[in-house]
């Protein structure tokens, strides 16, 4: 109904506000999405968004619907870029206001979506955007393929991160869950550890696999 009137609806925008401040109005949240796809359609999405996080339930169910809208689709871009720049300003500055525990229902929301659907790589973007280790460590061993969601990951981290202190706490992470394969990729650890510039422990791991015994890990080893 919202997107076939809003028009109409952006003339009483702000009684539809005033419903949703209304802390005696019973249906507060069902305001709040009403104003924020309003404001949606009149392309004010900081707007859009605030009334999206006053929607609470109302606009997380929305995610798991079906195909989720293009409006959902744009508050959730803008979720993620608040939710990324809050995460940031409390990694530089733990004395700042905490992260408004709406964005991260939504965010846990999104998460959640990519696992049901099987979206592992969409999970790994967000969770590397968002600096999510926790997220991380649940994409790579929730995936059916972990081999390839490593491989994935660890390109990921070397051409999307930044932030050098970021990126080498994946490599550690990286290089613990390489070790829990089947088979231990070496390989790879071993170009984690180069990327971490612990050339300490390259060499320790070249060494177990020359003093491993077995004619493949010391062929490994040489490589």
């Amino acid at each position: 109904v919202v997107d076939q009137y809003w028009a109409e609806m952006a003339d009483h925008i702000e009684d539809i506000e005033t419903l949703y401040e209304d802390d005696k109005f019973g249906s507060r949240e069902l305001a709040a999405l009403v104003a924020s796809k309003v404001h949606y359609h009149l392309e004010q999405f900081s707007e859009s968004l605030t009334y999206a996080l006053g929607a609470g339930t109302l606009f997380t169910t929305q995610i798991h619907s079906g195909k989720p809208s293009q409006y959902v689709f744009t508050i959730l871009s803008k979720v993620i870029d608040k939710y990324i720049a809050e995460r940031a300003e409390k990694e530089s500055n733990p004395e700042a206001d905490p992260i408004d525990p709406r964005l991260e229902a939504i965010v846990e929301s999104m998460f959640d979506r990519c696992f049901e659907e099987g979206n592992i790589k969409q999970a790994v973007g967000i969770a590397l955007e968002a600096r999510r280790l926790d997220k991380l460590e649940e994409c790579i061993n929730s995936s059916s393929d972990r081999a390839s969601t490593l491989s994935y990951t660890l390109e990921a981290a070397q051409s999307l991160i930044t932030s050098r202190h970021f990126r080498n706490k994946v490599l550690k992470v990286l290089v613990e869950l390489y070790r829990t394969l089947e088979t231990p990729d070496y390989q790879n650890i071993c170009q984690c550890l180069m990327l971490l510039d612990d050339a300490k422990s390259v060499a320790a791991q070249l060494g177990e696999l020359v003093q491993g015994g077995d004619e493949p890990s010391e062929l490994m080893a040489y490589q």
